[in-house]
């Protein structure tokens, strides 16, 4: 591992940075085919703090373990989806509706059961709720309020640049600007300041500016959009063509970010509902498990021949099933109303992924290389995403109508008209359960999809800069040379890191110490193809993308390629993942660092080679309780034949999975750079007022 060094960025910026500082070049980049590169690679520490993970001793012997308390992946992958379910409703039901078809002596007992064996999903899931609704007040909307007042601080100096005498923007005009922005700014850090105190003093605090009609961030902002609009408006009636380029795009940054304000501050509401609902629904089983008690000291008391103790349990049972009902349909009205205002929100963000495909159609001509085309498969991917959101808040909310209808039958028959509520109850669960688990998967895909793994650092090394000051001096269509570049730059970088990570699943079956290759190269070319051929719909890829894949590998991966040992491919692989252009910056993070130096280790605590078990152990012989990639453990690495295999393995699958988010970010951040500037562009040529691009 060397230190970083600054990527290569831009347009006319190559796809790969050129071989590192002291490294070494690999002839299979170079050409088409090539030999593998001489002699090992040499790994050294970076400087800084070393990462470190914690050792410990086997259950079963005395040699080391490591032991993983840094990743939070101990929790098995389904419960980690299901943490994502936020309206799993539905398993009381199911609970009630599979004991139904048992005899009435067994009937309280496996519901009892049931209830206790799905109760934890349901309780997982209504933290998750409750951690998304705090999350929409506390940080999600207050961010976006932070964005709309920067906006509208960056409008007022542009238009205080551009008011000069002539200009059409008065000192008056400037003044109101100012003043409604330094009313939505100390309002924001009121109710900062109050968030700070707790939801109650917070409600408390909103509650009595609404007594006193004081406007909140959402009116002070329309307001201050509308001033803007009316000084451009006026700006153009007396300059053609109005507005300049900066005070196009920061028309079009405010127009954008008080959409996203608006959007975000009406998805907060579905989130509350949610949040309300099921711990409802958590409370309901609850319940619901003492109604079953109930039925088995009745059925007890009845076999006992104890009449009085009979009556007591069936009122108690009854008691608990009218409260279970009345809780749960409660539960059920919030989330199918969740479910409605879910499902407008989605469509919302719909219109406007649509509206930046039109923008930027527009300008298709113009736009260098396959860029509009890209665009178009990259809104059209989005907008399928949106699109199952909507049918599965749509699924959602016929359920919990199906199930609320299930509710009102038992508490207005007192339970008596058992066979239509279970007629109800199940298809509403089956229909609620699917729509939710639905709705986790595709909240995931997207996430995946724009990118949100990406690394911090990384992200903000990608992120695209706002472009209002050098719009001063540079045309929008240079700019728009540039980040369509950038954009698809981005899109290559993710099918080549898509082709790296192809090929190491090639290989990840074969054995690194082996110096004769036990797989042919046609074979490992072979099951490449295949690979590649699986990514036939891949949605991160696009169409574009796919056909790249192929072109990539017919033209930078022949036949020759794949000569060697698996060893030699990890090494010549190694030199291609380093060049991209954010992996030296990967590399440098302790996240990473301790990613690969954890997954090495635990390789290496299976080896038998005496050297490969000191580095476990102190000078005394006892096992250590840190392993640190300092010095030492390289050291061992570069020179262990063992351990070098097991380093590059784990380093090269780490570095790729990263890069991969990477690169989805980046594009995603281009892409949505690129559709403001495209909009930009249409406002700095129209000839009239403004018109907001914001749904």
């Amino acid at each position: 591992m060397r230190a970083p060094v600054p990527a290569p960025c831009g347009p006319g910026a190559p796809l790969l940075a050129p071989p590192r500082p002291g490294g070494q070049a690999d002839p299979s980049i170079q050409a088409s085919a090539g030999a593998p590169p001489r002699g090992r690679l040499r790994f050294a520490p970076l400087g800084g703090d070393s990462a470190g993970v914690t050792l410990g001793r086997c259950r079963f012997s005395s040699g080391p373990r490591v032991i993983d308390d840094f990743s939070g992946a101990n929790l098995p992958s389904a419960l980690r989806i299901l943490a994502k379910v936020k309206n799993l409703d539905g398993p009381d039901d199911i609970a009630g509706a599979i004991p139904a078809t048992l005899s009435d002596a067994s009937q309280p007992f496996v519901e009892i059961g049931l209830l206790g064996l799905l109760f934890p999903l349901v309780a997982l899931s209504a933290k998750e709720a409750v951690k998304s609704a705090r999350a929409g007040y506390a940080r999600v909307y207050p961010a976006q309020v932070r964005k709309c007042l920067d906006e509208q601080s960056r409008m007022i100096d542009a238009l205080s640049r551009g008011g000069t005498p002539g200009s059409g923007v008065s000192d008056a005009d400037l003044d109101a600007l100012r003043s409604l922005h330094d009313q939505g700014a100390a309002r924001f850090e009121e109710r900062q300041l109050k968030r700070q105190q707790g939801f109650l003093a917070l409600l408390k605090h909103n509650f009595a500016n609404k007594r006193q009609h004081k406007p909140g961030n959402g009116k002070l902002s329309k307001a201050f959009n509308r001033k803007a609009e009316a000084i451009l408006a006026h700006r153009g009636e007396r300059h053609a063509p109005w507005p300049g380029q900066e005070l196009a795009y920061r028309a079009q940054r405010l127009s954008k970010a008080e959409g996203e304000r608006q959007l975000t501050k009406r998805a907060r509401t579905p989130a509350l509902l949610t949040g309300a609902g099921m711990p409802g629904m958590a409370a309901g089983m609850a319940v619901s498990s003492g109604a079953a008690a109930s039925e088995a000291g009745a059925a007890a008391s009845a076999a006992a021949g104890h009449i009085a103790g009979q009556a007591a349990a069936c009122t108690a049972a009854q008691a608990f099933e009218t409260t279970a009902s009345g809780i749960l349909l409660g539960a059920q009205l919030a989330q199918g109303a969740s479910g409605v205002l879910s499902g407008r929100v989605h469509h919302a963000q719909r219109r406007q992924l649509l509206k930046d495909a039109q923008a930027v159609r527009a300008l298709a001509p113009q736009l260098p290389g396959p860029a509009a085309r890209v665009f178009e498969q990259d809104v059209r991917s989005r907008s399928a995403d949106s699109v199952r959101s909507q049918i599965c808040d749509a699924g959602l909310a016929a359920g919990q109508a199906i199930m609320a209808g299930s509710s009102i039958a038992t508490l207005a028959t007192a339970g008596a008209a058992a066979p239509v509520t279970m007629a109800l109850a199940v298809p509403g669960a089956a229909l609620t359960v699917a729509a939710s688990v639905g709705a986790a998967f595709n909240e995931a895909r997207q996430a995946r999809y724009a990118g949100d793994g990406a690394d911090e650092p990384v992200k903000a090394r990608l992120r695209q800069e706002d472009f209002g000051d050098r719009l001063r001096a540079t045309s929008i269509d240079t700019l728009l040379d540039g980040v369509s570049s950038d954009y698809l730059k981005h899109q290559a970088l993710a099918v080549q890191t898509r082709m790296w990570r192809d090929i190491l699943d090639v290989l990840q079956a074969e054995d690194l110490h082996s110096t004769e290759p036990r797989v042919s190269a046609s074979q490992r070319l072979e099951r490449l193809r295949a690979r590649n051929r699986a990514r036939g719909g891949s949605a991160t890829l696009l169409g574009d993308g796919v056909k790249q894949l192929h072109g990539l590998r017919e033209r930078s991966y022949p036949l020759s390629w794949f000569e060697g040992s698996a060893l030699q491919l990890h090494e010549r692989l190694h030199l291609q993942l380093q060049r991209h252009p954010v992996a030296a910056l990967i590399e440098a993070l302790p996240e990473f660092r301790r990613e690969v130096l954890f997954k090495t280790a635990r390789d290496l605590t299976r080896s038998a080679d005496q050297a490969v078990q000191a580095l476990f152990r102190g000078a005394d012989g006892r096992l250590r309780a840190r392993l640190q990639d300092d010095a030492a453990f390289f050291e061992l690495v570069n020179g262990n034949a063992e351990a070098y295999a097991a380093y590059l393995r784990r380093h090269n699958e780490a570095l790729a999975r990263h890069l991969e988010p990477a690169n989805l970010f980046g594009r995603a951040d281009s892409g949505d750079a690129l559709a403001d500037l495209a909009h930009a562009k249409r406002r700095h040529d129209a000839s009239g007022p403004l018109v907001p691009a914001a749904g």
